[in-house]
Formats: structure tokens, sequence, C-alpha cells
């Protein structure tokens, strides 16, 4: 039966395991650290159970004063010598502070030409991060630079900021995404900014903050794809309650999309706002906010032709009220006199006032109107 193991990191020391084959993840102090749960998982753990990591913060300073300010958490950083790879059949379940008070960064010790992602998610792996900030990483020779997800990631409540890659300078993802109430901020991939998404994978993206990720070199100048998010290789993508803010690419300075025309994109972006993002453009580029390439133009043609249709629906409806109208008008003209007879000289009938008596609608007609109607509506008429 599966089972929930949970491990507490009580130093923000990045020691290994001192015994790989002991029951404990303890270092050569005698302490727990992020390094060695994930080393002592990774040989002894199994693939049906989910190991939880929670973290033992500082105590508190400040505090206790009648009427003064309450005791200040203090943050656990925790600096990285080395990425943390997670193996294939492990599920792991990081979890911080609803202040995000638990950082996780790249080593200042480590020397400028070592790169590496913070967290890698191989296939098969799983990896749950909740209420941390994952800062500073350097992968620019390659993809990913905070993760490198080819597995199953789940992303709430973090703060992915000031992270450099090659292409996804916070998230390189092939594989299952999902991120919620998460901001990403000055992230950079030197051809694909803070997320890029690629393979069969399906993401969602909800409610979360991107402000100031680039594309681009390190001058700030947008040589690449997508300032926040690359949608590409036929992934599958949907973002919803967004907001996105001065992200900067050569090409879709929010998000950009584009794959192989054999491939079937998927992109659904809804409830979510665009301020000041900037494309640089070029040739067939730009796309200020975003940017669809011939592949994905498909779908944006298809939108144009159904929203044509829409607009002509909309014209054709307006024209058959009218008619209808008319011959509205035409029947009280037709009864008014006698009715106006029979109230005693009443001044006559006003539009919109009710006549006795019934007056005609071509059932065609009223069958049409009613189901044009529901359709700009987007509700089914034989359904009310």
């Amino acid at each position: 039966m599966p089972a929930i193991v949970t491990f507490t990191v009580d130093t923000s020391a990045d020691d290994g395991d001192d015994n790989l084959g002991d029951t404990v993840a303890k270092t050569a102090n005698n302490e727990v650290s992020l390094r060695s749960v994930v080393e002592h998982v990774n040989a002894n753990g199994n693939g049906n159970d989910t190991y939880v990591i929670d973290f033992l913060l500082p105590p508190p300073i400040g505090g206790g004063i009648p009427g003064g300010p309450p005791a200040a958490a203090l943050d656990l950083i925790i600096p990285l010598e080395s990425g943390l790879s997670l193996s294939t059949n492990r599920r792991f379940e990081v979890v911080g502070t609803t202040d995000q008070n638990v950082i996780i960064t790249r080593g200042v010790n480590v020397a400028a030409n070592v790169f590496f992602s913070l967290f890698s998610v191989p296939a098969g792996g799983g990896l749950t991060l909740r209420g941390l900030q994952l800062t500073g990483a350097d992968r620019s020779n390659a993809a990913g630079g905070a993760i490198d997800n080819s597995g199953d990631l789940t992303i709430t409540n973090c703060n992915l900021a000031g992270n450099l890659a090659l292409e996804g300078g916070a998230i390189n993802s092939t594989g299952t995404l999902n991120i919620s109430d998460s901001s990403f901020i000055n992230n950079r991939g030197l051809t694909h900014g803070a997320i890029q998404l690629g393979g069969t994978g399906i993401t969602h993206i909800n409610d979360s903050l991107f402000v100031n990720n680039v594309a681009g070199n390190i001058a700030g100048v947008g040589g690449g794809n997508g300032g926040a998010v690359a949608v590409r290789f036929g992934a599958v993508a949907f973002i919803d309650g967004c907001e996105f803010r001065h992200n900067l690419a050569k090409n879709g300075g929010a998000i950009y999309s584009s794959v192989p025309t054999a491939q079937v994109p998927t992109l659904t972006v809804s409830e979510t706002t665009f301020n000041e993002n900037r494309a640089e453009g070029g040739g067939d580029g730009g796309g200020g906010e975003l940017l669809f390439q011939p592949a994905v133009g498909r779908l944006q043609q298809q939108h144009d032709q159904e929203r044509a249709g829409e607009e002509h629906l909309q014209r054709e409806i307006a024209q058959r009220h009218a008619v209808a109208r008319e011959e509205i008008d035409h029947a009280l003209r037709e009864h008014a006199p006698a009715h106006a007879g029979e109230r005693g000289g009443d001044e006559g009938l006003r539009r919109g006032q009710r006549v006795p008596g019934q007056f005609h609608v071509p059932v065609a007609q009223a069958e049409w109107l009613a189901a044009g109607s529901a359709k700009l509506r987007g509700t089914d008429a034989s359904a009310a």
C-alpha cells in the first residue's frame, strides 16, 4: 500500500548522505540536508511511496513585546553546489512555507564555468514544490535553469526569479507541468524565456504572474522567442487567469508558439492580461504580446473564419429582426383603429403597448432567430 514518508531538513548545508546503506538520511554532521534526503530516497526508496520534505526554519527574531511588532520569520537559504537529480519512479514533495521563507539557490562558490539545473526530474519521476523560492540558477549551456522536467512537475505558491538557461531560464518541460499561484520574475533564456514547453506533455498555468522575463542576451536585447512562455514541438498548454507584464523577446514578447506543421499545436489563453510586453521583431517576427507561427496560424485562421461567420450571422439576425419588427408594426397599424374605437376615443396604441389579438411571425423565421441568438450566446436553443 502506498505510503507518505516525511523527512524534515534541519540544516542549510549542502552535504550528502553519509551512509546510503542505513535507514536514515543524515550527513556526516548528523544533520538532515535537502541533498541527503534526495540521495537517500534515490537509493532506498520505491515507486509506490511519496516522499515529503519539509523544513525546520531558524527561530524568528523579535516579538514578545506587548504592542510591538510581531516576530519576524527568518529565511532558510540552501545554496547548492551541484544540481539535485531525482531518480526515475521516485515522487518527491518539497514543502516550504506560505511566505516562501525557504530559498533554494546556486552556491556562491560554484565555478563560473559549471552549469546545472537546481532540480532535474526524469521521465517517470515526480516533483511537487510548494511555498519555495528558486533563484540564481545558471544553466546557460542547456535547457532548464531552475528545473529541467521530463516527468511530472507541480508548482504551487512558488517564486522563480533571476534564473538563467540557454532555453527556459526558469523551467524547461517536456513532461507534465502544473503551475498555480506562482510568480516568474527576471528569468532569462538565451533563446526561449522563462518557460520552454515541448514534447507531448500537457501544461496548465493558472493564476500566476510573469514580469520582466527575457528571451535574449545578457544586455537585455530580446534575441529569442517567448519572453515569458515558449510553446514548441507540439506541446499542449492552457494558460488561465495569469498576468504578463514587461516581458521581452524578439518574437512573442510574452508568449510564443510554434511547432512543426505535421503536429497539432494547442495553446489556450483565457482570462489573462497583457501589459507592456515587447517584441523587437524583424522579418516575419514581432508580436508584442503573443506570436503564433504558421503552424499555429491555422488555428488563428480558423478563429478568424469563425468570427467572420459569427459577424455575418449577427448581421443576418439583425436584418430578420427588422423584418419581423416591420410585420408587427404593420399588424399594429391594422388593429389600432378598431381597438381605439372600442376604448372610447383612446388616442391609439403606442409602440410597445400590448395589443389584444394574435400577430403571426412565421414559425421557420422564429425558430431561425431563436437558434441564431442561442448560437451567439454559446447556448443550445433546443436544450432551453
